[in-house]
């Protein structure tokens, strides 16, 4: 073979594998690529887009009953955190947030992430509000959320309004106690 014969036969070839490695389904390999939780609060777009600042966290505690629990906690570039927990998790559906459910599920704010920084949450003087959960397949899930949420320590900061709040994110162990539920 001379050498313009061998370029032409290594083109084809590398051409060949990687048109046969290559599978276009309609679905990228990582179903649901990339995690995230958007909201306004008191009218100020806050979002995140990255993984390492968010946390998701699923647990069971297993007693008398058996008690599930979901922590989401986001952290955005500005150093704002946001919090969502439901301890009473079961399946999709509505959590309500309020004050008058013993802490069992929850939406706070805290800004700046500071050791004293002001927050804000549900479970004080009538906050209230609410998250939509829907479990998606790989362990993922979808929703949105919204509250209103009071500062504990220093009343004239009032109150924090979370709305338009939405997130797609993935929960790590989540997955093992659906495929023991459709059993």
């Amino acid at each position: 073979m001379n050498r313009l014969s061998h370029i032409r036969f290594l083109i084809l070839l590398t051409t060949s594998f990687l048109f046969a490695c290559h599978s276009d389904d309609g679905e990228s390999t990582t179903k649901y690529p990339q995690q995230y939780i958007t909201a306004q609060v008191n009218d100020t777009l806050f979002e995140c887009f990255t993984d390492r600042n968010l946390k998701v966290y699923y647990s069971e505690h297993r007693g008398a009953t058996v008690q599930r629990a979901l922590h989401i906690t986001v952290r955005n570039t500005s150093g704002n955190i946001l919090k969502l927990d439901i301890t009473g998790y079961d399946d999709d559906g509505t959590y309500t947030f309020s004050p008058d459910d013993d802490y069992k599920n929850s939406g706070r704010y805290v800004k700046n992430s500071k050791v004293d920084s002001p927050y804000w949450q549900t479970n004080i003087l009538g906050g209230s509000g609410s998250m939509t959960l829907r479990m998606l397949d790989n362990g993922y899930a979808e929703g949105s959320f919204s509250f209103t949420a009071y500062n504990k320590e220093e009343q004239e900061q009032g109150s924090i309004t979370v709305e338009d709040g939405r997130f797609l994110i993935r929960i790590p162990g989540i997955q093992q106690w659906q495929e023991q539920n459709q059993e």
